[in-house]
């Protein structure tokens, strides 16, 4: 059994066994999709489409127009009454479609619904964008606490060192030179202790603007699905790609540009 099962073994195990209040990356990912101003933004961008999508279908649709007129009996001189009342009366019903502006109109019609289609994309890209971040977030803020968690270690270990280094010298067992090098280490250590705390600090602010949440205390990675997801670098080109909506959105982009310089013309 190798070092890495060993290790992935020990993280499930834990996995199973987390407090309630725990966050997983998962935890992270969804406090982020439902905390982002991007995603309403994303979401407005993506109604704003459906309108003008609306819009450009009414423009294709002919105009109707309808008139009435009607007579008053008393305006109507002695001869005219033999006449009937409905005789006053007069119904117009009108359809109209200019041939040039249906064309126009058509092309306006792709051109929406081209830009529709992007919108969804450019949208699902956004969440895409949102969700890798608080991932990372997420991740970064797990390894900096790891990275303090073991120059703390690190530090008392000296500590202890400087500690015997400085009772051996006193016995003269060592010499002033060793005790020296001894704090030096130390403080060398403790320098980069700070370093670390302050780099946890600012993951922990990262984590928080992104998600909207206050790190808890416990978090863990997501390593359920580590042997299952490795994939070769060819392959996750060739799937990106395929799907990766950011692509899809710039081809429907396209699309309704040639579809807008067709209305145009």
């Amino acid at each position: 059994m190798t070092i890495r099962r060993i290790l992935l073994g020990f993280c499930l195990f834990t996995a199973v066994n987390l407090p309630a209040s725990a966050q997983t990356v998962e935890d992270a990912i969804q406090a982020a999709l439902r905390y982002s101003p991007q995603i309403a933004i994303g979401e407005a961008d993506t109604e704003a489409a459906k309108a003008d999508q609306f819009g450009a279908l009414g423009e294709l649709l002919p105009s109707v127009s309808a008139t009435i007129t009607a007579g008053e009996e008393r305006w109507r001189s002695d001869e005219l009454e033999r006449l009937r009342a409905e005789d006053g009366v007069t119904y117009s019903l009108e359809f109209s479609q200019p041939v040039f502006q249906g064309g126009s109109a058509y092309f306006g019609l792709k051109d929406a619904r081209a830009s529709t289609q992007a919108q969804r994309l450019l949208e699902r890209e956004n969440r895409q964008t949102v969700a890798e971040a608080a991932a990372i977030a997420h991740a970064a803020l797990i390894l900096d606490r790891e990275i303090v968690s073991h120059r703390t270690q690190s530090l008392d270990l000296l500590m202890q060192q400087v500690t015997i280094t400085d009772s051996r010298r006193e016995a003269g067992a060592e010499s002033l030179i060793a005790v020296s090098q001894a704090r030096s280490r130390m403080e060398q250590e403790r320098a980069e202790l700070v370093r670390a705390e302050a780099s946890r600090s600012v993951s922990e602010a990262n984590y928080t603007r992104q998600t909207g949440d206050v790190p808890s205390a416990v978090m863990v990675p997501d390593t359920k699905r580590i042997d299952d997801e490795l994939i070769s670098l060819a392959d996750g080109i060739a799937q990106a790609l395929k799907s990766n909506p950011g692509l899809l959105a710039r081809d429907d982009l396209v699309s309704a540009a040639r579809h807008g310089r067709n209305s145009a013309r």
